[in-house]
Formats: structure tokens, sequence, C-alpha cells
């Protein structure tokens, strides 16, 4: 049977490997690709969360006012369309949360002088 030679980079230089051992080779390598794009899928998570904190605060706080005031207030006799179901009011005070606190985040503008 022929040696068949796979440069690996995990290995310093150049060796015989048999058919078993380069399909184990190759099944890393594709292994330590899938790693790296889902680290790198990660930073951009963890960078875009940071951009957009004020925004997911501002969410997660209005859905729980909106389910508070379902549960407080309310509508007793359910023609009100948000307030008479919980899902309705959570929703509308989520987007009524983001939208309240997106009005505090800063942009970041840049002047040109001509």
């Amino acid at each position: 049977m022929p040696c068949l030679e796979l440069r690996v980079f995990y290995l310093p230089s150049w060796r015989c490997l048999t058919p078993v051992a380069v399909r184990r080779a190759a099944a890393i390598q594709l292994q330590n690709r899938l790693i790296k794009i889902q680290l790198r899928q990660i930073l951009l998570m963890k960078k875009w969360c940071s951009n957009n904190w004020l925004y997911i605060a501002g969410v997660a706080v209005g859905a729980l006012a909106g389910f508070l005031y379902w549960n407080y207030v309310g509508c007793a006799s359910g023609t009100c369309m948000i307030t008479s179901k919980p899902v309705n009011s959570t929703a509308y005070g989520a987007l009524m949360g983001g939208l309240l606190f997106g009005i505090f985040k800063k942009e970041n503008r840049t002047v040109k002088n001509k």
C-alpha cells in the first residue's frame, strides 16, 4: 500500500500517514475550522450586544412592565386590545421599552471640515 503524504498544520513537517490517519487529521482540521467560525460568531455577537445593550435592557424592562401591568391592572372585560392578553401586553411593553431606552443611545457622529 503506498504511503499517503498530507501536510497537517499542527505537525512540524511532512509525515507519511496511513489512510486512517489521513481521515483523522482531516476531521481534526475540520473541527478546528468549525471552532474558529463559532468563535468568530461569538465575538460578533458580543460586539453587537455591547453596541446595543441599551435597546436590550429597554426591551427587558418594557416586557416586565407590560406583564406587570396586565397582571395588576389589566382589562377585566377582555375588550381591550393590548391589555386583554398577557402576550399582547408584554410585547407592547417590550416595544415601548426598546423605543424609550433607544432615545438615550449616543450616536457616533463625525464632522468633516471642508
